[in-house]
C-alpha cells in the first residue's frame, strides 16, 4: 500500500512493495521527484512537466527552509550551493543510474539552477553541452533503453569566485576507467538525446578549501 511522504525515510515500512507503490503512486500525480533521506530519486515521466521554468528557479533560490519544499533537482542543488556559500567547501554533486536513466538531463537541470543563481549567461549551458559529442565520441553503445549510452562516467568541474559566481569550468571528461561493453551492447558512434528510467542524484563535501577562480 502506497504511503503519502515525500521522503521515503519517513514510510512506516521499508518493505519493497510500499517503497514502489509510494513511487508510483506519486509519478502517476506528475510528482517525479521523491527523497531518501539525503538522496533524491528522479523517475523519468516520459512526457512534458512544467517543473523547470522560472518560477521553480526563484522558489528554490528564495526558500528560506529548503527542507520544507517538495523534492525537487533545484533543491538539491540549492543545499549544495548554500552549502559552499556558508562553509567555504567545495561541494560535489554525484548523479548515478542505469543506462537511459536519465542522468544527463539531471545534470543539465544542476547547471541550469548553479547559472540562475550566478547569474551567469545561458552561454555557459550552450558550451558544456556542446562539447558532450566529442566525449561521447570515445565510447557508446546502443541498449534497450538508450541509443548512445556512455561507457564511461562524466565529470563536470565549475569554479566560483568569493562572490559565488561562477567563473570558469570544466568540460566532462572521461575517467581512466571506462565500462566495459557486454557483448548484448552495440557500439552506436552518433550521440542522442534519448532519455528514461530513473536517475538519482545527492551531493557530499569534498575537501574543505575555499573556492577561487581559475
Amino acid at each position: 500500500m502506497a504511503e503519502l511522504v515525500d521522503d521515503l525515510a519517513q514510510l512506516s515500512s521499508i518493505d519493497d512493495s510500499v517503497v514502489m507503490a509510494t513511487l508510483k503512486t506519486r509519478h502517476e500525480k506528475d510528482e517525479i521527484y521523491t527523497k531518501n533521506g539525503a538522496v533524491l530519486i528522479a523517475i523519468n515521466p516520459y512526457k512534458t512537466i512544467h517543473l523547470y521554468d522560472e518560477g521553480k528557479l526563484a522558489q528554490y533560490k528564495a526558500s528560506m527552509s529548503l527542507e520544507s519544499e517538495p523534492p525537487h533537482i533545484f533543491a538539491v542543488s540549492a543545499t549544495a550551493h548554500r552549502a559552499m556559500i556558508s562553509n567555504g567547501v567545495n561541494q560535489a554533486l554525484v548523479i548515478s543510474g542505469e543506462s537511459g536513466a536519465g542522468k544527463t538531463e539531471s545534470a543539465r537541470f544542476i547547471l541550469q539552477y548553479l547559472r540562475y543563481v550566478s547569474n551567469a549567461s545561458h552561454g555557459l549551458e550552450e558550451k558544456v553541452y556542446k562539447s558532450q559529442p566529442i566525449t561521447e565520441a570515445f565510447g557508446c553503445a546502443k541498449t534497450v533503453r538508450n541509443d548512445n549510452s556512455s561507457r564511461f562516467g562524466k565529470f563536470l568541474k565549475l569554479y566560483f569566485d568569493k562572490s559565488a559566481r561562477i567563473k570558469a569550468r570544466l568540460p566532462p571528461s572521461a575517467p581512466p576507467r571506462p565500462r566495459a561493453s557486454p557483448p548484448a551492447h552495440r557500439p552506436h558512434p552518433s550521440p542522442a538525446g534519448h532519455v528514461s528510467g530513473a536517475a538519482r542524484a545527492r551531493w557530499n563535501p569534498c575537501t574543505p578549501r575555499l573556492l577561487t577562480a581559475r
